[in-house]
């Protein structure tokens, strides 16, 4: 993680949990009395409410890729009975969903060039000879 462009923010959760155990642990041990003590509690349940609406958006964004990707796949696998090895798909998953989707595989997806990776991984990984996406077309998954 050093010297990655961009740090995941799914890689922050056992950091924060860590960080939540670390922070109870303090407050049971906090001989002071007065203010700190006292709002303490409610600090500690801002912090974590927010650390759980982080977590609620991230689960919404990890479901949409996955319900697309899903409904990819069943796609290719109706191809694939039907016996059509070349599948060709709608143009990647919107851009527009994309950038606003911190989990997803961004510059990772679907292409236009068969040949090109991933596509040629996610052929062979449905047993099919070539996937690639077409642009503009709306009778095609």
């Amino acid at each position: 993680m050093a010297v990655s462009p961009e740090f995941p923010t799914r890689a922050s959760f056992t950091g924060v949990v860590f960080l939540c155990v670390a922070l109870l642990s303090l407050a049971r041990r906090l001989e002071v009395q007065g203010q700190i003590k006292q709002n303490f509690p409610a600090l500690y349940a801002f912090a974590l409410g927010a650390f759980l609406f982080s977590f609620a958006c991230a689960t919404k964004d990890i479901r949409e890729i996955h319900v697309k990707w899903k409904q990819r796949a069943e796609y290719i696998l109706a191809q694939k009975e039907k016996g059509v090895l070349d599948v060709e798909i709608r143009e990647p998953i919107p851009t527009s969903v994309l950038l606003g989707n911190k989990y997803a595989a961004r510059g990772n997806d679907i292409t236009t060039d068969p040949g090109k990776w991933p596509n040629n991984s996610i052929a062979d990984y449905f047993g099919i000879r070539s996937i690639r996406g077409v642009e503009n077309s709306d009778e095609i998954w």
